[in-house]
């Protein structure tokens, strides 16, 4: 069995910085600027700003190893203009079951059921592209499932978004979690809508609302079209504010039809987290090449998975329940896939898998009243 400690966010931390070290990852970008009508994305790393070509972003993240000084509106930039690629390659070395139950976050947990359903879930948002909502407990373990895919591949993020440029910046990830949207303040998340309504929509091209500052001329449309999201929250019995919850903050209830919902319960046991690692490099040193063997089967699944597109099947259960929600549908269909390839191409195991998940999205609307709070939920 894998230690659990090789997954302590201080230990996936140290890897990070072995593997990526000096190098630009997704979370260096700043955003869009144009210089002299040439349009660059803006990087920071050490206090440097750095102008990376639209071109380069595919290869993210990468080394820089040859750069050209410029100068402009009495700023200094790094204009990269030579880099090396360090996007892991597509080899198999677990099977997906292997993955996802031994090398991701095998942590002790109250709910071990919920616990690899919801684990499952994210492997599905982070190699295909779907639209999630997810209510769990408190101490669940919801970001270190983002986490996880943050550390390792360098192109997920979980935040706390403050307002819509703050996720803005973010779109080249491949998967974005958002947290607590329901304790913004309505203008903020107002205007945050707009882009979850797109989003959730499937659309490929996200286009900003309003220009960003002329004096950077930045470019307003994103491509999404690989994007994942999930929207993150407590239970909804766990708010002391019935308005807290997302479901009932939002004004544009469209929304709730586009992001498919589960209910998950349960914690992480808190004892394997209440000491620090000191060691924690060592310890991703020492396992450098496991994690990387990790890696490479996520690129490898996210690469290959749709060798068994053919032979994934829904439930007919949950087909006939959703065949007039062909967004949600959609989403279903390519858990169907992930869960496939999960059971080992095991028909009956599949079967069982996604009915039991089937069951964490009932649940959702089976919220058990507390402290007088409405959490009965119409489904939509």
């Amino acid at each position: 069995m894998t230690e659990p400690i090789l997954f302590h966010a201080d230990v996936l931390n140290a890897f990070k910085h072995i593997v990526f070290g000096e190098s630009v990852r997704f979370e260096d970008l700043q955003g869009e600027i144009a210089i002299k009508k040439e349009p660059y994305w803006l990087a920071t790393i050490d206090k440097k700003q750095y102008l990376i070509p639209p071109e380069f972003i595919k290869d993210l993240p990468f080394k820089i190893e040859e750069t050209k000084r410029r100068i402009y509106r009495n700023k200094v930039y790094h204009e990269v203009v030579a880099y090396k690629t360090l996007r892991f390659k597509a080899e198999k070395k677990f099977s997906l079951a292997e993955l996802v139950d031994e090398h991701y976050n095998p942590f002790e947990h109250t709910n071990i059921a919920d616990y690899i359903n919801a684990k499952i879930l994210t492997m599905t948002a982070y190699l295909r592209r779907v639209n999630l909502r997810i209510a769990a407990t408190a101490e669940f373990g919801k970001d270190s499932l983002v986490n996880y895919f943050h550390h390792l591949m360098g192109d997920a993020v979980s935040i706390s978004p403050k307002s819509l440029p703050a996720i803005e910046y973010r779109l080249l990830n491949k998967l974005i979690a958002l947290n607590e949207l329901g304790r913004l303040d309505s203008s903020s998340l107002h205007e945050i809508e707009h882009f979850l309504l797109d989003a959730g929509a499937f659309a490929n091209v996200y286009e900003k609302p309003t220009r960003a500052s002329s004096s950077f001329k930045t470019r307003d449309r994103y491509d999404i079209s690989n994007l994942s999201l999930i929207l993150f929250s407590n239970l909804p019995e766990e708010y002391s504010k019935e308005k807290d919850f997302f479901d009932n903050a939002i004004t544009n209830k469209a929304i709730l039809t586009r992001y498919l919902p589960f209910r998950f319960e349960g914690k992480l046991k808190s004892e394997q987290f209440s000491k620090a690692i000191p060691n924690a490099y060592e310890i991703a040193e020492s396992h450098l090449d496991y994690f990387l063997d990790i890696c490479h089967t996520i690129r490898y699944y996210q690469e290959n998975i749709d060798e068994v597109k053919d032979e994934a099947i829904l439930p007919i259960e949950i087909s006939h329940k959703f065949e007039d929600k062909p967004r949600q549908l959609r989403i279903w269909n390519e858990i169907a896939l992930v869960v496939y390839e999960y059971a080992e191409r095991n028909e009956e195991v599949a079967r069982a898998t996604l009915m039991d998940i089937y069951e964490n999205y009932k649940a959702y609307y089976k919220s058990e009243p507390k402290n007088g709070i409405i959490t009965q939920f119409i489904e939509v």
